[in-house]
């Protein structure tokens, strides 16, 4: 799934408002256009890591915005297994005897937002649930290069 979502983006004398036109709960600003961009991927991933975290549904993005935001990768690969986990159907406990790892380090570290998961694990996981993770690029949004 790709995880990148549209934004809406004021200007006002002293910073840049950035809020999310399918996720009213993310809002985040700068100084300058490009730091309110930046912050709105850690936005945008703190957003959607408690939404799957809650059993909320991830919202399909809009098709229109004034730029789109991604979460960083690391996000977006924890997103990808905590989804895919959900969706499994597993418990915790298979999905730890299908990595060979405690359930106590599935719970509290592959399945907990809160954790940094290095990406091998993370990898791991998603093909114990039968999927992969895979890697894209692409323009940091306000960048010039």
């Amino acid at each position: 799934m790709d995880f990148s979502y549209p934004i809406s983006l004021e200007q006002y004398p002293d910073t840049w408002i950035v809020q999310f036109v399918d996720i009213p709960e993310a809002i985040t600003e700068g100084k300058t256009r490009e730091e309110a961009l930046i912050n709105a991927e850690d936005c945008l991933g703190v957003a959607l890591l408690w939404m799957v975290e809650d059993g909320r549904p991830i919202p399909d993005p809009s098709s229109e915005g004034d730029a789109w935001v991604s979460p960083t990768a690391p996000i977006a690969a924890k997103l990808a297994v905590m989804m895919a986990w959900r969706d499994s159907g597993l418990s915790k406990s298979d999905l730890a005897r299908r990595l060979r790892k405690s359930e106590s380090e599935v719970r509290t570290r592959i399945l907990n937002p809160r954790h940094n998961t290095a990406l091998a694990t993370l990898d791991a996981a998603a093909r114990a649930l039968g999927s992969r993770l895979t890697v894209g690029s692409a323009p940091v949004p306000g960048s010039h290069a």
